[in-house]
């Protein structure tokens, strides 16, 4: 009798330690759905001849105090320097909430890719979420940015592209009539 009640003590210790894991992980899963996570890439607009870089969460939390380091002047365009200077690329994003994101031109004529083909920049993007029990905390994180993937891509006009170039097109048009006339 005394070895099944030590079995039955063994056992209900073992099942109590994994239900109190199960609880440990289910908290931790919900925990990180719950996490901000900001990303910055590069985005090359082919109808506006730009490219811009572009910070998003794609997470479910709130991403506080974001912050860029290491883009220096690699992949900012001539003409643009001045401009950037008044972006979040260096005054940072206060906050970000999911779904929204910030975006800031880098290189206007980008349509010519392979001049900035050896372009690319380690970039370090710094943020506060909170934590558990609302203690924030801080994470980095770092991406490559590179204008080599940008070589050779196939795009498709756009709607809008195609749009302004017919109406550019009846511009032309109207002033060829308008001279004719006059």
């Amino acid at each position: 009798m005394e070895i099944e009640s030590q079995i039955q003590i063994i056992t209900t210790a073992l099942t109590t330690i994994l239900q109190v894991a199960t609880i440990a992980v289910a908290i931790w899963t919900v925990r990180e759905t719950q996490r901000a996570q900001p990303v910055v890439y590069l985005e090359h607009r082919r109808d506006l001849d730009v490219v811009a870089i572009v910070v998003k969460n794609f997470g479910n939390g709130v991403a506080y105090s974001i912050r860029l380091y290491g883009l220096g002047g690699r992949l900012v365009g001539d003409g643009v320097n001045d401009r950037i200077k008044n972006t979040f690329v260096e005054t940072g994003i206060p906050m970000l909430v999911p779904g929204s994101s910030r975006d800031a031109l880098l290189i206007i004529g980008a349509g010519e890719t392979k001049n900035n083909e050896g372009l690319y920049a380690d970039v370090t993007l710094e943020y506060t979420e909170n934590g558990p029990f609302g203690i924030r905390r801080k994470r980095r994180e770092t991406f490559v940015l590179d204008m080599r993937s940008f070589m050779r891509s196939v795009y498709s006009v756009s709607d809008e592209h195609k749009a302004a170039q017919s109406l550019a097109g009846i511009e032309k048009s109207l002033r060829k009539i308008v001279a004719a006339r006059s």
